[in-house]
């Protein structure tokens, strides 16, 4: 299935993380699965943007904020929801025009916990079309993070059908995450609740290795190569007040340095431009070691109360 881990972060200054691995699998018997791909994306940024009243030929949508979101379970489902919600909030139309030549105060700003709700709407319709054909194929959890500029607060939302309605999408606005509480997707969530725990008692509170400990834990665990479902590449995003991103990642033990997402490096297998721009990322971060990062064992910022 998947390995995915959302959390707050405040390492220094608080933002969602979200780590998954990048293997998709099939089952070839009742008890045997192979693996399809180690190189697919689960994990997406999808921006929000707006049409203004004014605007009567609506052809300048303005980005208002952008948000995290992550699948696990079913590709077919969660690729589909992540394309139709992304176009659905391309180009919301402005409601009247009570705010002319203003910008828009966040309160008219749809939530996250709206954005779940379209989600979850979408997601039902390709569960009934693909449970048609294949009811078994139809597992699905997702999430939404990041900052929520309607409520001013950092959330993750969770969505998931279950055996027992597996027409039926919940939606859990995911509390008691201030401890660094990670929300976990897949099919070994016990397992990998257990391994971060075990990683994070190996760091002092509140360290950077402490706050990244889900992302260290995962790392190990697909390195280790002991679950069929749970490999490939590790992948990384953020999500806060300032927008969402996908990290590209390298590996700085390794003779050639080379940014990747999900196993693929773009400059290498495309050419280092496109155009005329530069096709390398600006912006990544180096995996840690198999105990975490050697700058980590240091607060970044003040020490807070547990």
């Amino acid at each position: 299935m998947t390995a995915i881990a959302c959390w707050i972060n405040r390492e220094e200054n608080e933002s969602v993380w979200a780590v998954s691995d990048s293997r998709i699998t099939q089952f070839t018997s009742p008890q045997q699965v192979s693996p399809l791909t180690d190189h697919c994306p689960k994990l997406f940024t999808i921006p929000v943007s707006i049409i203004r009243s004014a605007d009567n030929f609506r052809i300048f949508p303005q980005k208002i904020f952008e948000f995290g979101f992550g699948f696990a379970g079913s590709t077919v489902i969660g690729i589909n929801v992540k394309e139709i919600l992304a176009l659905s909030l391309s180009q919301l139309n402005e409601v009247g025009n009570h705010h002319p030549g203003q910008q828009l105060p966040p309160e008219t700003y749809p939530s996250l916990y709206e954005i779940a709700v379209l989600a979850k709407t979408i997601a039902e319709q390709y569960m009934h079309d693909l449970g048609q054909y294949f009811p078994s194929s139809v597992k699905i959890e997702m999430v939404i993070y990041g900052f929520c500029k309607k409520t001013q607060a950092h959330k993750i939302i969770k969505l998931n059908n279950s055996s027992a309605t597996p027409a039926v999408i919940n939606i859990v606005d995911c509390e008691d995450l201030d401890s660094g509480n990670a929300i976990l997707l897949g099919d070994r969530q016990s397992e990998f609740r257990e391994i971060i725990e075990a990683t994070r008692q190996r760091f002092i509170f509140d360290t950077i290795n402490w706050w990244r400990s889900p992302f260290i834990a995962l790392n190990n665990w697909i390195n280790q190569s002991s679950v069929d479902t749970i490999g490939g590449y590790i992948q990384l995003s953020f999500a806060g007040i300032l927008g969402a991103r996908i990290s590209f990642l390298t590996n700085i033990n390794t003779n050639v340095i080379s940014m990747t997402h999900a196993g693929i490096n773009t400059t290498e297998s495309f050419g280092t431009t496109i155009g005329q721009f530069i096709l390398m990322p600006m912006q990544g971060m180096s995996l840690p070691g198999e105990d975490g990062w050697d700058n980590g064992n240091r607060i970044a910022r003040a020490p807070v109360e547990r």
